[in-house]
């Protein structure tokens, strides 16, 4: 049987509306790179008021914040909440969700 997590993913794969899933190259206590968006023509503000998921955090306090910036040179994702205490992200992925992502969760 899936996982809610996997049928979270899966959903956001399937349909873009939704968000995406991007795998993490590294991150800091306040930023998540990606580099698949490190794309260079994309505006700054496309990632702004996004939900940032880490769904595999070891660190339960780590798992969602609000992207409140996203500069395209590098694909880096920036939150002002609280830094992340789990900066370990080997084979992580990132979703990025378009809307509160316990709607997301409820519906699964």
């Amino acid at each position: 049987m899936p996982t809610q997590l996997a049928i979270r993913r899966e959903l956001l794969r399937r349909e873009p509306s939704l968000g995406q899933v991007e795998a993490i190259a590294s991150l800091t206590g306040t930023t998540i790179v990606v580099n698949r968006l490190a794309v260079g023509t994309v505006l700054s503000g496309k990632f702004i008021e996004k939900w940032l998921v880490r769904g595999e955090s070891t660190v339960a306090a780590d798992r969602v914040r609000m992207c409140s910036g996203y500069t395209a040179s590098s694909g880096t994702l920036t939150h002002a909440g609280t830094a992340y205490s789990d900066t370990t992200a080997t084979d992580e992925e990132v979703e990025i969700h378009e809307q509160e992502p316990y709607l997301l969760d409820l519906a699964i």
